[in-house]
């Protein structure tokens, strides 16, 4: 699907994604144990569970995975953008718990949805596409599984559709019942996002892949949510 993995066939997954979402917004079962407890996988900092696992997330990224990073790739990055990733994880440590406090505009998320944990169907007329792959399932902000999937597009393709596609998904919540969760809610929830998805490189330690997200981080001016 890389090479025809167009506006529209976006939209689509955007529709399924969206089916999970709404059905999953803010429900009852969310509040369970089974959502709160700690993952630790790389994909866990975007999970929405209590403060003090939120802590411990960040307190190994600081003491374990981006030392490791910093000295995988020390000939390769600057002191100003390895001290960036510090303070993202510094910020994130109080931005998130304090956005998941609200205790509202939470959800189900796949947590690791990109291009090849979906099943595309033949005929899109006739059938609907599916999503594999759910092992890192967990409560989350919604606009992470949007942010994810766009996110290692070529920098330019992303930008040129990346705020049409995060339209299209809030109209999507709206149209299906989702309320009081305003554009702005919307974006700085995918800000969030955005900032979320920028720790999972240190783990995998893949430098093109970390760089494409720092742009991304860049271009919605994430740096500006930074303590």
């Amino acid at each position: 699907q890389e090479d025809t993995f167009t506006i529209d066939l976006f939209k689509q997954v955007i529709d399924s994604i969206l089916k999970f979402h709404i059905g999953w917004w803010d429900a009852e079962e969310l509040k369970g144990e089974d959502f709160l407890r700690a993952t630790g996988e790389p994909l866990c900092m975007i999970h929405a569970s209590t403060t003090d696992v939120v802590k411990d997330y960040c307190r190994a990224w600081r003491e374990k995975e981006l030392p490791q990073f910093a000295s995988k790739f020390s000939g390769e990055l600057s002191q100003e953008t390895l001290g960036l990733i510090l303070k993202s994880i510094d910020a994130w440590e109080k931005l998130y718990p304090a956005r998941i406090g609200k205790g509202r505009g939470l959800t189900l998320l796949h947590g690791d949805l990109h291009k090849y944990n979906i099943f595309y169907p033949k005929d899109a007329s006739k059938h609907t596409l599916y999503f594999t792959d759910w092992e890192t399932f967990k409560r989350g902000i919604g606009t992470y599984d949007l942010c994810y999937l766009v996110a290692d597009e070529e920098p330019d393709r992303r930008r040129s559709m990346e705020e049409g596609l995060l339209r299209y998904y809030h109209n999507g919540l709206m149209e299906g019942g989702v309320s009081g969760y305003s554009w702005d809610d919307c974006v700085s929830d995918y800000r969030l996002s955005v900032m979320a998805n920028l720790f999972p490189t240190l783990v995998w330690k893949r430098l093109p892949t970390f760089k494409s997200r720092m742009e991304q981080f860049l271009d919605w001016d994430c740096q500006d949510l930074l303590l």
